[in-house]
């Protein structure tokens, strides 16, 4: 019978995302895995089209309702909600902490599955991913009772 006990917490920012695991409240973070998402390299992507007014000379930018990098953020989102989703469905850990920025935060919550989402117990609004293991273990130590 698995442990019930079986927390994983989520650190992460929009470029890292550090899984770990505690198999008791208040024992040690274990590593499971460090999902990492290629840094934003200056021009790689293209300035927005210019338009003129066809009266006068007026020029507007185009621009998408969100940029290339904002993008670029949401999908590593995704990717993390995934493998996230993956261990929740074969049972791997009972609840889930997540931590990161607010706004990633956002993100990583709008994109868990259902199963995942239903095992969530706390969040921490906030980047935590510079931490060591031992700081981590003491924040969150509350979180996982």
């Amino acid at each position: 019978m698995p442990n019930k006990r079986i927390t994983w917490f989520c650190v992460a920012d929009a470029g890292t995302a550090r899984i770990k695991q505690q198999n008791a409240v208040r024992g040690p973070l274990e590593s499971i895995t460090t999902l990492n998402h290629a840094p934003y390299e200056h021009g790689r992507y293209e300035e927005a089209g210019k338009g003129q007014e066809s009266v006068g000379g007026a020029r507007h930018g185009f621009q998408d309702a969100e940029g290339p990098i904002r993008k670029e953020k949401r999908e590593f989102a995704h990717v993390v909600a995934e493998y996230l989703d993956a261990g929740a469905q074969r049972g791997a850990y009972h609840r889930l902490v997540l931590a990161a920025p607010p706004k990633f935060l956002g993100d990583l919550r709008a994109a868990l599955g259902a199963k995942a989402k239903s095992l969530v117990t706390g969040e921490i609004p906030k980047d935590l991913t510079k931490e060591s293991d031992a700081e981590l273990a003491a924040r969150v130590a509350g979180l996982a009772a």
